[in-house]
Formats: structure tokens, sequence, C-alpha cells
């Protein structure tokens, strides 16, 4: 490995990252989503960061012992070596950028070795690119004339593949929406109005086909696995809770555990999380959808003590990310204003509660820099809808469709969101019209007591 490094000095730089990474726990977080994998030039030591960076993220102790265990033994004298030699972590962030530097001269001699060979013009043309690429720091430029887009949209409108949209699993707003991996969408609500169980409810519905993480930074993965094990398996929230479940519980646990199991979703606990470290994670797992509950709760990286600036950042962030990695990105997010009910006109009774985009907490970036965005909310109380069975969802963003508001039965022991129909309409009425003559009756008794 000394004579790997030798005879290649500019690599020695990754060598201290490596050991920096080992000798000093207190760093891990930064160096895993600070440093990329593929700088890395010597095998090895791409290997222990991969090791490293895993067993991060699945919260266990990043240490020589246990980055050996997953490595293997043949990497137990680098190890030991490394830690011997390390004496300070002080400096890794400058060995990290003198690392990025040679990763991007090697390429570009790789780029500039395989152009002395080009066997065509286009050849010549891609690889040129690529150098450019390398030039602007790695960030691709993607420039396209107008014969090129006039020859793209011909080739895709001819093409009878299905097109790839992603689906909520609610067919009113699948009907008019077309979602795609590289879009941001906003889930904006007041407290309590339900967002985390129908972002969840989208989550499992887009796990049949999408590789999805979902990044809590609120709630313990226990409490969302309560949530997830009521909706999937139709079991009282509220039996869970208390420990109470019936053997027929059980049997529809068991009986569902398997097609529970074949879901590819993945609960991340990200309490205390940058954009960078949620990006980072959401590359090494390879997610083609992120949830982020919720978006306001993120660390900020810019010093501004403005919140609205803070809040901003993140969004232009991730909105770059999702743009950039193809990823969809979608953002739960607190709304910051008091509740306003409208009112029926004709009854001159109060309707719903209507929020705004402009509601949005901390920043109207937020807005902007969504592709669609829905808004979740109650209806208010004395209208003509219970507000503990049922749920508006409007969308009142969306580049790519249609704008519509539509009212969902909300069983809130299930933790799902199901289409208003005419039954679930006619047990929200008898509900409500029990709850009146339960006051009603009140109110006849207190005046015969008086």
């Amino acid at each position: 490995m000394a004579q790997e490094t030798k005879a290649r000095p500019g690599l020695e730089a990754e060598t201290a990252v490596i050991g920096a990474l080992i000798y000093a726990p207190e760093i891990v977080k930064d160096v895993l989503f600070t440093v990329r994998e593929q700088d890395f030039g010597i095998e090895i030591n791409r290997k222990i960061f991969r090791a490293a960076r895993d067993l991060y993220l699945r919260a266990k102790p990043v240490t020589a012992v246990t980055i050996r265990d997953k490595v293997g033994q043949e990497s137990s004298d680098y190890l030991a070596q490394l830690y011997q030699l390390t004496t300070t972590s002080a400096n890794w962030r400058e060995y990290a950028a003198i690392m990025a530097e040679d990763a991007c001269k090697r390429r570009m001699q790789n780029i500039g070795m395989q152009l002395a060979t080009i066997g065509t013009a286009q050849e010549g043309r891609e690889l040129s690119a690529k150098l450019q690429q390398e030039q602007s720091g790695g960030r691709q430029i993607m420039a396209y004339t107008m014969e090129d887009m006039i020859r793209d949209f011909a080739a895709r409108q001819t093409d009878k593949a299905p097109l790839e949209y992603v689906r909520y699993g609610l067919a009113e707003v699948d009907a008019g929406t077309y979602t795609q991996p590289g879009d941001v969408v906003v889930i904006g609500g007041y407290p309590s109005a339900g967002k985390t169980a129908l972002a969840l409810q989208m989550a499992m519905w887009m796990a049949r086909k999408w590789r999805v993480g979902f990044f809590s930074l609120e709630t313990d993965h226990r409490k969302v696995t309560d949530r997830v094990v009521a909706m999937l398996n139709d079991i009282s929230f509220t039996a869970i809770k208390r420990r109470e479940l019936t053997d027929k519980d059980w049997e529809r646990f068991a009986a569902k555990s398997a097609a529970a199991s074949a879901l590819k979703f993945t609960l991340i606990e990200a309490a205390g999380w940058s954009v960078s470290d949620i990006t980072s994670a959401a590359e090494a797992y390879d997610f083609d959808v992120i949830f982020i509950d919720y978006v306001q709760l993120i660390r900020p990286s810019t010093t501004s003590p403005m919140r609205s600036e803070q809040v901003a950042e993140i969004s232009r962030e991730l909105h770059a990310f999702a743009q950039s990695r193809k990823k969809l990105v979608i953002e739960l997010a607190q709304l910051i204003r008091e509740e306003r009910p409208s009112m029926q006109k004709k009854t001159n009774k109060p309707q719903q509660n209507e929020p705004r985009m402009s509601d949005l907490k901390e920043s109207g970036q937020l807005e902007q820099d969504a592709d669609m965005i829905f808004m979740v909310y109650r209806p208010v109380e004395g209208g003509d809808y219970n507000p503990a069975k049922s749920r508006f969802l409007r969308i009142v963003k969306n580049k790519e469709g249609l704008l519509l508001r539509t009212l969902l039965w909300f069983d809130g022991d299930k933790q799902t969101f199901t289409p208003m129909t005419m039954t679930s309409a006619r047990e929200v009425e008898e509900d409500k019209k029990l709850v009146e003559r339960n006051a009603r009756n009140e109110r006849m008794s207190g005046a015969k007591r008086r």
C-alpha cells in the first residue's frame, strides 16, 4: 500500500482522509457526507469509505474493528497502520480538497488518452463534453440546440413505451398529475392535519415500484413503524399503542408480512441532519423517491441569522439535487398562519379551512421551487363534514397537470385516506347528526335543571 501511494503521490491525501475517519469518531458524519466515493483512487480506501458510510447510516459505530468486519480480515494490517500513523484529524478538509482535485486530474488525463484514440467525430464530441464537465468542477453541462429539441420531441412522441410517472395511490390525484423523478413536491398542512399519515400512505404505494426513502426528522422510527403496520395490515392504531392486539390482528399481520417486506421502502431517522446528509444518504441507498418529514426541521448550511433565508437555501439545495440526480423529492412542510374558515355563501356557516401557498412557513422559496404543492387540511367544526373523519386535499400548484380539490375519508385508527364514497359520506353525516343530537340533549338537560 505504501508503494502504491508513493508511486502516486497525489493519493496520499485520500489515505490521510481515511486515517482521520478512523482516528476521530466526532468527524465521521462530516467526512462521509463531504467526500465522494468516486474520488478515491485506491481500491481499499474506497471499500473502507463505503463500509464506514454503511455503518453510519445504520446507526452502528464506525471503528477500525467494525470496518474490518465489513471489509474483511485482509484489511486488518492496513487499518492498524492507518490508526498508528494518524495523529490528528484537524486537517482532513484540506486533504479532502487535495483528494478531489487529484481525482479530477486523473479523470481529465483518462479523457485525454481516450481522445488520442477516437474512432469517430461523435466520440470526440462526447469526450470533449466530459472534459468540459470536469473543467467546470464536475458540473454536467446539458446544452440542446433547437434541432436537438425537435428530434428528441419526435422520438418521444413516437415511442410506444408507457411513460414512467410516479403515482400516489389516489385515483383523482393520479388522473391529473404527471410526476417524474427530478420533480419537487410539497405537502403542506397545519399541525395534526395528517401530513405524515398521508405521506406514509403515498410512500407505501410508490414503494411497490420505486425505491423510496422516508427521512423522519421529527418522529422516532418506532412510532412511524406503528403507523405503517396499522395502515398495511388493517389493524387498530389504538390497539397497537396499547399492546392489545387480538389473535385476528396477529393473523392479519402474519398473512401480510411477506407482501409488506417486499416493498422497497426504507425509513431513516434524520433528526438534526442537513441537506448534504440527506442527499448523500439518498445516493448511498440509490433511492428514486425521498420523503422529508418535515423540511423546516432540516439543519441549515448557511450562516445567515434569518430563518427565511435558511429555509430558502434548504429549498434551493433540494431542488438542485432533485434535478441533477433525477430523484423525486417530496417535502412535508408546516403552515405558518392561523386556520381561516371560509363561509358557505347560502347558509353563512363555516365550511372549510382554506390554506394558501403563501402560508408555507418561513419561506416563499418552497412555493417557487415546487413543481406541485398539496394542501391537506381539516373541515371546520360546525361545517358540513366531520373534521375527525374527513380531510380536504387540494393541489394548489401543478406545473404539469390540473388543480383540484377533493374530499378524503380519513380513518385515524387505521391511518388511511380513501376517496369519499356514498357510504363514507353517509357515515360522516350520521356521525355529525349524532354529535348534534347529543349537544341538543345536553342543552335541554341544562335548561330543565335550571
